[in-house]
């Protein structure tokens, strides 16, 4: 069954349905009136409506049920460097969105190949993830920042931690997981430089260990996330 994403419904028994999701269901679904279709506003609101009324320039839904959903875990953040391959930076925004994470801030460190983001395509991608995986929350995505600049920004009620490949012996992130909001950073392909590291303990972030292989960016990224999330299921 299609999911359409509606970030501007929050209530009522209709509601309009977006340019995109009109095409697609028209053109991609050759859907008709009657139609059954669940959806997504991405701020935790989801169920099933039936179509009412299609055309090219209108879409109608009837919500038949709706529910509403509540964060159950502490904020998940993860600052992470733009990746050198678009398709690649595209499937981790899309894994990122289906895995459950609050919060994204792609950021630009001295390592970092890649120079420009495109906000709005990402974002469509991450849309894409949540129709497809029936997540109720789209992760919030920051505007690209500078590492230097952003290690300031990060709240300081969150645990900390930054995950690079630069020396042995670091405490691995299972290890210092607990029940608070966390912030993870993650290096690009050449890593996280010395200052970058350095400055990011100065700000009160502590190095971890993601294991004993050298990961992708994108990987050591999906498996900090898992690792946390993990974790939280276990002491749920």
């Amino acid at each position: 069954m299609h999911c359409a994403y509606l970030p501007d419904y929050f209530t009522g028994d209709t509601a309009e349905l977006p340019d995109v999701e009109i095409h697609h269901l028209l053109h991609v679904l050759r859907a008709d009136i009657g139609t059954k279709i669940r959806f997504s506003n991405g701020k935790g609101l989801t169920g099933n409506a039936d179509i009412t009324l299609l055309n090219k320039k209108q879409g109608h839904i009837h919500i038949t049920d709706a529910t509403h959903h509540q964060r159950l875990s502490p904020s998940l953040h993860i600052g992470v460097a733009l990746l050198h391959n678009s398709d690649r930076m595209a499937f981790l925004m899309e894994k990122l969105t289906e895995l459950g994470v609050d919060r994204i801030t792609p950021l630009l460190t001295s390592n970092t190949e890649r120079r420009h983001f495109k906000r709005d395509k990402e974002l469509s991608h991450m849309v894409a993830a949540l129709k497809q995986s029936a997540q109720p929350f789209l992760p919030q995505l920051d505007d690209v920042v500078q590492f230097l600049q952003w290690l300031p920004q990060v709240s300081k009620t969150a645990d900390r931690r930054i995950a690079h490949c630069r020396k042995t012996g670091m405490i691995p992130l299972a290890k210092t997981c607990s029940e608070n909001a966390i912030c993870i950073a993650i290096g690009p392909e050449g890593d996280f430089s010395e200052a970058e590291v350095a400055a990011a303990i100065d700000h009160g972030f502590i190095e971890v260990s993601l294991g004993n292989e050298v990961l992708r960016a994108e990987t050591a990224a999906m498996s900090a996330v898992m690792t946390i999330k993990t974790w939280r299921t276990l002491h749920a």
